[in-house]
């Protein structure tokens, strides 16, 4: 931990560090650690930070293996790592510069939409409200999949939403 607080101190100060490849490594093993539930994490709000030590190169590289490695096809929970990496795997799926597989990152997004997990299917709404050209390159299975089971949770979510509201209005 103390090095990490180390790298931080530098990034405050306006040093960025550029780490190389073994960083970046020790970056994507602790992203499969948490997805696996073999890791924890005391200050998840700290970690977007720590990214901003990887060299632009090596960002890039992150990126390309947050998705290749730790999304993968979406058969496993990512729940875990959103807290820390969240924001960086949404830029990893909307930047033009990553190199990824979108048959296999459309997969990953059929995927997770089945999950019964509330803070996937939260990410995946968000990541689609905020970009939706994501999906327009999709075949239309890949689409109605998507479509069927994420409006099948926002309306769960608004009439789980409306019955609490309702409770509260009644108390």
């Amino acid at each position: 931990d103390s090095m990490l607080y180390v790298v931080l101190a530098l990034l405050e100060n306006g040093k960025s560090p550029n780490l190389d490849f073994k960083f970046e490594n020790a970056l994507i093993n602790h992203a499969v650690e948490l997805r696996d539930g073999s890791a924890n994490i005391s200050h998840p709000e700290l970690w977007p930070r720590l990214l901003d030590a990887l060299s632009d190169s090596e960002r890039n590289q992150f990126r390309h293996k947050l998705i290749s490695q730790v999304l993968g096809d979406g058969q496993k929970s990512i729940a875990h790592i959103l807290p820390c990496y969240g924001t960086e795997l949404e830029l990893a799926i909307t930047d033009s510069e990553v190199e990824r597989d979108q048959r296999r990152l459309y997969q990953a997004f059929v995927n997770l939409s089945e999950r019964s997990d509330k803070g996937e299917r939260q990410w995946l709404v968000s990541l689609f409200a905020k970009h939706p050209s994501l999906i327009g390159e999709a075949g239309k299975n890949t689409k109605d999949s998507l479509r069927d089971r994420l409006q099948a949770f926002l309306k769960q979510e608004c009439t789980s939403s409306h019955s609490t509201d309702e409770e509260d209005e009644g108390s």
